[in-house]
């Protein structure tokens, strides 16, 4: 289940009465994700977290960060067909407006091809953008 931080309090009630079955009868795994900078302490998906963990529930929590420049680099050199060394400045300015967010990165290439801001030179044969005129927007 995608985006918890948004659950009202009866959906994540009957989560809580499925994950929590204490006579056995019920064989679910549930994967859930939420933003931790949406959820704190107070929120209710930590008081169902903790609720699951006080009835014995194996959870395992994993966070997730933003791709460093090397990862953004990395995906943008594939996605454009384009060594990593001449896409580096256009993976920073990438990096710096998505943090790093694979979701972000791809709809900001995205938005730049529809800008024109990033497209395919049929005469040079390869992908072509203006970093300072990127960076601006």
């Amino acid at each position: 289940l995608d985006d918890l931080q948004w659950a009202d309090s009866a959906s994540l009630d009957v989560l809580q009465h499925i994950l929590s079955d204490i006579k056995g009868e019920s064989c679910v795994f549930m994967i859930g994700s939420f933003r931790s900078n949406e959820v704190n302490e107070d929120h209710p998906v930590t008081t169902l977290m903790n609720s699951l963990e006080r009835c014995n529930v194996r959870l395992s929590r994993l966070h997730l960060d933003g791709m460093d420049i090397e990862g953004v680099n990395h995906i943008i050199s594939d996605a454009l067909g384009t060594f990593p060394r001449i896409c580096k400045p256009l993976s920073q300015i990438v990096l710096r407006k998505t943090k790093g967010n694979p979701l972000f990165m791809l709809e900001c290439l995205r938005s730049l091809v529809d800008r024109d801001l990033l497209h395919y030179s049929i005469r040079e044969r390869r992908w072509v953008w203006d970093t300072d005129i990127i960076s601006r927007v």
